[in-house]
């Protein structure tokens, strides 16, 4: 009986090695006698990404940080900046005003509101002592390049010109030399019954005992008691007290504000 076979060796076709090339791709691992399987690496591409991952948020975290840390630094440099630029501008305001009162000791020996320490600074650009009257100019401050880096305004007032209302009397004695008569003052500021007003203000000076110094005692030694000069308002004796401020005048006097 005569069989169907090939020529080579005696083996069929299908028992041919194949010398097709194989499609490419990972190498396959093939078990054989003695020889242990390859394991795949697939749980180890996962960790590394996850590493990656994680180095990249701490990376991001870190430069955020950063930058944050930056911008504040930025701005304190810049708050300091302007705080001394403020602190020098006052201070140029205070020189300036200074020189020109030793401009007006060396020029006279009067002052005068027509001066210059009066009307030079003078403007109606703001506000200087807080009494809703823009009484000063600004003077502006510039750099090298013609940079505008701030400005100052300010205003000298002649304190000698003041009245001190603690130690004016309502009806001064003519003997007294350098006494402040505190009736005419007010009428001069246009305060009506100034008379009257200026007797309320040596009542509240005095105290409750309404007697200068303390009561029925002569605190000056000069043989009277009660007299007008005992009343200090350095060296307050007995109940007898001294006015605060503008407040305590328009409660005493029931003056508008």
């Amino acid at each position: 009986m005569q069989g169907h076979g090939a020529q080579d060796g005696g083996r069929p076709d299908a028992l041919r090695p194949s010398h097709a090339p194989r499609p490419p791709g990972p190498p396959l691992a093939i078990a054989g006698a003695g020889t242990p399987c390859a394991p795949l690496r697939v749980s180890e591409r996962g960790i590394a990404l996850l590493i990656v991952v994680s180095l990249l948020t701490v990376t991001g975290i870190m430069g955020v940080a950063f930058a944050f840390s930056m911008y504040l630094e930025t701005e304190a440099t810049r708050q300091f900046v302007s705080t001394a630029q403020a602190r020098y501008l006052a201070e140029a305001g205070v020189h300036h005003a200074w020189a020109f009162l030793d401009e007006d000791r060396l020029g006279s020996r009067a002052d005068d509101a027509t001066e210059a320490w009066a009307t030079v600074p003078a403007g109606s650009d703001v506000d200087v002592d807080g009494d809703g009257t823009e009484d000063a100019r600004w003077w502006l401050v510039s750099d090298s390049e013609a940079r505008l880096l701030g400005r100052y305004a300010m205003k000298v007032m002649d304190e000698a010109a003041k009245a001190n209302l603690n130690a004016a009397q309502a009806d001064p004695s003519p003997l007294g030399l350098g006494a402040i008569n505190l009736t005419t003052l007010l009428e001069q500021a246009g305060i009506d019954d100034a008379s009257a007003v200026a007797e309320a203000i040596e009542r509240y000076r005095y105290g409750d005992d309404e007697r200068p110094g303390v009561a029925q005692v002569d605190d000056d030694r000069d043989g009277e008691v009660d007299e007008p000069d005992e009343y200090q308002p350095l060296a307050l004796r007995g109940d007898d007290r001294s006015l605060e401020g503008l407040e305590d005048l328009v409660t005493i006097a029931d003056l508008d504000a």
